[in-house]
């Protein structure tokens, strides 16, 4: 995540400092974070990811189950 402002409940902005750029300034200009992706953007690419290890397993396995029915095939099992 990077530096934010956000709200308390009585509705005061503070900010939220997630580097040392900010740390002492508490001014979001200075912030030197360098992944600008949220924790939504975080998630999504890693379920696409894992999505696309799952699908190649997938793959791999349904090559390797085509060979074993040949296997079979030519030797009348």
């Amino acid at each position: 995540m990077k530096c934010h402002y956000t709200y308390d409940e009585n509705g005061e902005r503070f900010f939220i400092p997630m580097c040392y750029g900010s740390m002492y300034e508490e001014d979001k200009s200075q912030c030197t974070c360098l992944d600008p992706s949220t924790f939504h953007q975080f998630e999504k690419k890693r379920f696409n990811e894992v999505l696309e290890m799952k699908n190649r397993t997938i793959k791999d396995q349904a090559s390797e189950l085509k060979h074993l029915r040949k296997l079979i095939e030519t030797n009348n099992l």
